[in-house]
This record gives structure tokens, C-alpha cells and sequence, in this order.
């Protein structure tokens, strides 16, 4: 596994644990190194779009819950060094 997927996953658990707010989450990740690996451009922008719903799952418990679900599955596949099937998670449906 690169570094950079160690990076983005410990960033994402932290998230995912409540210890950092996905604004924190940006800010920790600028600057990294993190794509250092096959179709990170393309789950960065995808990430984009949980980082700017977390409004929306303040809101909807539903879309929360699928979100939740979804930013689990990419830890998981990013685990599992599965970074084409990671570079499909979008948070924007069940994928």
C-alpha cells in the first residue's frame, strides 16, 4: 500500500469516528501527498462530494446513513488496495 493511501485512509477513519470535521479533513490532506497512487484523482473528486454534503447529512438521516455506508466501503476497498472500485465509490448513491 502507498503512503498515500495510508494518509487518505487515516484521514477518512478520523472522519468517520467524528475526530475531524470534513473541513479539517481538507485542510489535513492539502498539501499531502496522498495521490500517489492508481485513480486517486478520480476518488478525490468524488470526495468532494461528501466533504460538501455535510450539511445535507445534518439534515437527512437517510442520506446519511447511505453516505456513511458508502465512506465505508471506500475505506474498506482502499484496505484492500481495490483502487478501481474505490474510484467508483461517488457518496452520491449506493454504488
Amino acid at each position: 500500500m502507498t503512503s498515500g493511501a495510508k494518509i487518505l485512509i487515516e484521514v477518512l477513519e478520523s472522519v468517520r469516528m467524528g475526530k475531524l470535521s470534513c473541513d479539517a479533513a481538507c485542510w489535513k490532506l492539502d498539501g499531502t501527498t496522498w495521490h500517489d497512487f492508481s485513480h486517486a484523482e478520480k476518488i478525490a473528486s468524488y470526495l468532494l462530494h461528501y466533504w460538501c454534503d455535510e450539511d445535507i447529512r445534518e439534515r437527512d438521516s437517510e442520506y446519511r446513513d447511505m453516505q456513511e455506508t458508502e465512506l465505508n466501503k471506500l475505506i474498506t476497498l482502499l484496505r484492500e488496495e481495490d483502487y478501481l472500485k474505490a474510484s467508483k465509490v461517488s457518496f452520491l448513491a449506493v454504488t
